[in-house]
């Protein structure tokens, strides 16, 4: 059984043969796959000339030779942008005698013909492409000449696309009219496709390695435009006659709607590139589109000499730095070249001049949402080409909801004004194709528009963000100070109540420190009060301002996807415009009206209104949220100050109190130390020594902590705080009572006598105690003490 499989095996095993790729005038080229290991090679090999095929005769000598002169080329060619050639597999050679054969990587994305044939590159294709493909073309343009091989056969058909780790590279193929320069570096023989021959080519002249400059020049303008830049419509023979006598700066000949041959300086407009690229593009097709090959690629310096600049001009092009700019109130989008030291100020500079918004009104935001940093220079705007989504977006303070009218290309103005005329197949087409481009333009408008009011959502978020910390901090210092508010008030009533006591009883008082006590909680009352006012209107706003931003989460825009806009017109538009192209040489030859692409048109108007001013709506609501957040950034600074001196009068005033209780308690203490002695005292005191000859001990852990850190523990160590502060002062009341009895005696020789009237501290008689009784007392003994209360208070 295993020798019946093997014997059906075909000889190429392990290679089989997948399909036809395609074929040429001599050679066609086929996909082979090996069945173990999945490779895939492209193998060109001549149609004619195998032996004992009867084909033997069809090729002449000169047609071997250019044959094997393409494969031995390809063979010793080693660059990333020209199709890599290896050795043929052993199982696929072919029989002795036969021509070799060409074996090359597979290019899986097909030719660069097959990318412009589709609708939506009907106007060229996108910047980031047209950099890569230029790019890569020229290098490899360049590298051939570097091994002095003119190519003479470039066009769109021999260009390939291969993806090369997620990139796609451009490689030059089919080198078959490829000519080695000889010493004199001149050539005379006419090869390669008609359409994009230069000149010199298609008329025998002599050449040299410039006939790629030409055909490099209309490889360029087709896929920046999607049309060659020479009267595509006619035969080599016409447009050759007509484009000869252009000016050195033509590089675009076209004809116009009644007939008449056009020269422009200028490429379409109806493109995908931007503008500061494709004005330097322009400089570099005058160059390389020169009528006269002598001059084509060069320009002439200073001094008579020619400088060659066809690969170094281009090089400096792609290499420049083009930043994008939407303006969002016009739904535009502006292109700037910018160097490393271009700043952020010149950029505002330039989008004042070109939309009207003045610079003091721009509100420049980043693709993240951020602002970006005005001390760094605007190439912080910048981004690689194929980061397409990179832009700086432009807000205007005070937005409205702007009508945007529609930017129509002339040719698709003059369709919407007489739709019903009928118009040629050549007009209706570039009709249609600038149709197309009208509806990709305004798509990506309105997707940069989506894309717009999501930046200003990230930028409404960050700033909410911050805002909400700002605004839990708040809470929580006005929640911290009402409880160090409350723990002053606390001990300060404590104060007051043993104050109130010990004067009703007769004892030490002073109205002095009574009032400025009492004052002291009127002033923090007033302040707690004030602040706590201010945050709860801060609050209800900030509270109001969740709830619209909710609101704005919760929009359908939020989620919405930005390629939610025209694409299914587009792809209506696309299909009409296939559907135009497939017609049959007859059908051609009829005209046709444009009524089914106006329709589409009008359609994709609608639309683009309705969801323009749906944005609109929906951006200004978000810069209304982000004023609001901006104005009530300071006034919540303003109440965390307010509240953090707040707390801080509270702290000094309660220290201010501390001090004056002790003072009382010095006073005290030194009276009586000078009227009696410690045996004086009752037999459960003991004698307060003098805090100056108390031994120096460390401070304790609970002596040193804040006051924030208090009010960080929990609400029993505060009762506990209160007690033992209350009980500390009972025992401060008792020894002063008891120092006060004991020293402080008015109208008797005896100590401690109970029916003595007492002495205030302001020298003034207790309320309730007989006047009579104070002048009877002995002046010697109460005047040193009056003095010493005073003087301290």
């Amino acid at each position: 059984m295993a020798t019946e499989e093997k014997q059906e095996r075909p000889v190429t095993y392990p290679w089989l043969k997948d399909k036809v790729l395609g074929t040429g005038g001599f050679g066609t080229v086929t996909l082979w796959r090996h069945t173990d290991t999945g490779e895939t090679i492209a193998l060109k090999k001549c149609r004619w000339g195998t032996p004992g095929t009867g084909t033997e005769n069809i090729l002449t000598p000169k047609h071997v030779e250019r044959w094997e002169k393409e494969v031995e080329i390809m063979n010793r060619l080693s660059h990333s942008a020209v199709v890599r050639c290896f050795q043929v597999p052993a199982e696929l050679t072919g029989p002795p005698g036969d021509l070799p054969m060409l074996c090359m990587e597979y290019c899986s994305l097909g030719d660069l013909r097959k990318v412009l044939n589709k609708p939506e590159n009907c106007c060229g294709l996108r910047e980031a492409s047209v950099r890569a493909c230029i790019r890569d073309i020229t290098e490899a343009v360049a590298y051939l000449h570097s091994m002095r091989i003119i190519h003479r056969d470039l066009k769109p058909e021999n260009i390939v696309l291969q993806d090369v780790d997620g990139k796609i590279v451009y490689k030059l193929i089919d080198l078959g009219y490829a000519k080695e320069l000889d010493h004199s570096s001149v050539c005379t023989s006419f090869v390669g496709t008609l359409q994009y021959l230069a000149p010199e080519l298609f008329l025998s002249k002599r050449y040299t390695c410039t006939v790629d400059y030409w055909s490099l020049g209309l490889v360029t303008h087709e896929i920046i435009t999607g049309v060659r830049p020479f009267l595509p419509n006619m035969t080599p023979v016409e447009w050759m006659k007509r484009v000869r006598t252009k000016q050195s700066n033509h590089i675009c000949v076209y004809e116009g709607r009644n007939g008449d041959v056009q020269f422009s300086a200028h490429m379409f407009p109806e493109s995908h590139i931007s503008s500061p690229f494709r004005l330097r593009l322009e400089e570099w097709l005058r160059v390389m589109l020169e009528w006269e090959p002598g001059v084509r690629g060069q320009v002439q310096g200073e001094d008579g000499s020619k400088k060659v600049l066809a690969f170094t001009m281009i090089n400096d092009i792609l290499n420049k730095k083009m930043i994008k700019v939407f303006v969002v109130d016009l739904c535009c989008l502006l292109e700037y070249e910018v160097t490393e030291s271009s700043s952020l100020s010149e950029v505002q500079k330039w989008v004042a001049q070109d939309s009207g918004v003045a610079i003091e009104d721009q509100r420049p935001l980043l693709p993240r949402g951020q602002p970006p940093d005005p001390t760094r220079p605007a190439i912080q705007c910048w981004a690689p080409p194929d980061e397409d989504e990179w832009l700086l977006y432009i807000f205007a303070e005070g937005m409205t909801r702007p009508q945007v009218p529609p930017h129509f290309p002339p040719l698709v103005e003059a369709m919407l004004r007489e739709p019903r005329t009928t118009v040629d197949y050549q007009t209706q087409r570039r009709m249609w194709s600038h149709a197309m481009f009208f509806l990709q333009r305004e798509a990506r408008l309105l997707a940069l528009l989506m894309q717009a009011q999501k930046v200003s959502m990230l930028h409404l978020m960050s700033g909410h963000a911050q805002l909400t910390k700002t605004g839990q901090r708040m809470l929580s210092d006005i929640a911290k100070l009402q409880a160090r508010h409350h723990l002053f008030m606390e001990a300060l009533n404590t104060d007051l109540d043993y104050y109130d006591e010990q004067a009703s009883s007769g004892r030490l008082t002073s109205e002095k420190l009574y009032s400025g006590w009492r004052d002291m909680g009127e002033i923090t009352l007033r302040q707690v009060h004030v602040v706590v006012e201010r945050v709860q209107q801060l609050e209800g706003s900030l509270t109001a301002l969740n709830t619209r931003i909710l609101e704005l989460q919760c929009s359908p825009f939020a989620r919405a996807r930005s390629n939610d806009t025209l694409e299914n017109i587009i792809s209506a538009g696309e299909e009409l415009y296939c559907t135009m192209r497939r017609r049959n040489k007859e059908q051609r030859a009829t005209a046709h009206d444009n009524t089914d692409m106006c329709k589409l048109l009008l359609q994709a108007l609608r639309k683009r209104d309705r969801l323009q001013q749906d944005l609109f709506k929906h951006i200004e609501k978000q810069s209304e949220c982000c004023s609001e957040v901006a104005e009530l950034s300071s006034p919540l600074e303003t109440v965390l100050e307010d509240a953090a001196r707040t707390a801080q009068h509270i702290s000094s005033l309660q220290k201010q109190r501390q001090k004056d209780i002790w003072k009382i308690m010095e006073i005290a203490i030194n009276h009586s130390r000078s009227v009696g002695n410690p045996s004086s005292l009752p037999a459960n005191m003991q004698p307060i020594p003098n805090a100056k000859h108390l031994a120096k001990k460390p401070p304790s852990p609970a002596a040193l902590s804040s006051l924030s850190a208090l009010l960080e523990k929990s609400g029993k160590e505060a009762d506990a705080i209160i007690a033992e502060n209350r009980a500390l002062r009972c025992q401060m009341v008792e020894m002063l009572t008891g120092s006060v009895n004991s020293t402080l005696v008015i109208g008797s020789n005896k100590i401690g006598d109970a029916t003595a009237p007492s002495v205030p501290v302001e020298g003034l008689p207790t309320p309730g105690s007989p006047s009579h009784m104070v002048h009877s007392s002995s002046p010697s003994s109460l005047a040193p003490m009056k003095k010493a209360v005073e003087t301290s208070l």
